[in-house]
């Protein structure tokens, strides 16, 4: 018996491995694999169960199925909490933190990172203490703290340097571009640019996720959109994440802000909102402008965006 259930546990953590792997060489048919693993370990009743549920959530948030990826989560950290594993615990509290945000629930959000971060004995992952960290960068940036929002940034990507993987360093990159920009270091924003570029060009299977709308953004910014096609091109699948950037970085505003509702991502949604209601002011298209403030306010206001919403309150006047 015992023989047995090893010889199954073994089969399910190799499907595991095998089905994200074919998902990042470019075949969405790996899902299945990963799917098949969770199903094994919940026969035989294993923890390998866990690194099904994580394996899955985080692939499925890369290709942009955010509220696949919400369920597992909760699912994953009801389990791990259920047989007491401390390590996937942690793990799963940590991508909540990200759900929270993602899903306009800024204030749980906010606690969350703090008490995972002020968690001394943790042993954190240097996986996910750069999510808590990112988070609470990002909710300081919308509120107007640019300080905190720059020392956040900073600290995700010296931690992630230090992890040295590709998949926490371009993310890292790619945030800590965007908020340089935001905070008037164009310039500088430019250099973090150019880094993750040479990044993908080396680690072109990771998957072009969450990360890439703040990268587009610079690169619209600075007049480098035509970059984010080269990017494209050497990505071994395309995810809706890559789709929503390539529409940003082609002026498809409006259509990118509905690709970005479509995933779940409303803070990246309402952002793009904006960027679409400042180009159908400057084209005097003042009602559509309107329409798409209107959507990004009714986010702002709900998570506490001060600085959006004056921006957004900016724009209203510049179109009566």
């Amino acid at each position: 018996m015992a023989e047995e259930f090893g010889a199954d546990e073994v089969r399910a953590r190799a499907l595991n491995i095998l089905g994200v792997t074919t998902v990042k060489l470019g075949d969405r048919r790996g899902l299945v694999d990963v799917e098949r693993s969770i199903e094994i370990t919940a026969e035989i009743g294993s923890p390998e169960i866990l690194r099904g549920y994580i394996n899955l959530a985080s692939t499925l948030a890369e290709l942009g199925e955010l509220e696949r990826s919400y369920e597992l989560h909760s699912k994953g950290l009801s389990e791990a909490e259920r047989i007491g594993a401390p390590e996937p615990v942690r793990w799963l509290r940590a991508e909540r933190i990200l759900d929270e945000y993602m899903h306009g629930r800024w204030n749980e959000a906010e606690g969350q990172a703090d008490a995972f971060l002020s968690d001394a004995g943790a042993g954190h992952s240097r996986y996910m203490v750069p999510t808590a960290l990112l988070i609470r960068a990002l909710i300081g940036l919308a509120r107007g703290d640019n300080a905190a929002a720059l020392e956040g940034s900073e600290a995700v990507l010296g931690v992630a340097r230090a992890a040295v993987d590709p998949q926490v360093l371009i993310p890292a990159l790619a945030f800590h571009s965007h908020i340089l920009l935001a905070t008037n270091h164009q310039a500088d924003a430019g250099v973090f640019l150019d880094e993750v570029i040479e990044r993908r060009q080396a680690f072109p299977s990771g998957l072009v996720s969450h990360w890439v709308i703040p990268f587009v953004v610079v690169l619209k910014a600075l007049g480098r959109a035509q970059q984010l096609e080269e990017v494209a091109r050497d990505a071994t699948i395309s995810t809706r994440w890559l789709e929503a950037g390539l529409a940003y970085a082609n002026d498809a505003f409006s259509e990118a802000a509905d690709r970005l509702g479509e995933i779940g991502a409303r803070p990246d949604e309402a952002f793009v909102r904006l960027r679409a209601a400042e180009a159908l002011v400057e084209s005097g298209r003042r009602a559509e402008a309107n329409v798409q403030l209107e959507l990004a306010l009714a986010f702002y206001r709900s998570v506490g965006a001060t600085a959006y919403i004056r921006e957004a309150e900016a724009l209203f006047a510049a179109s009566a």
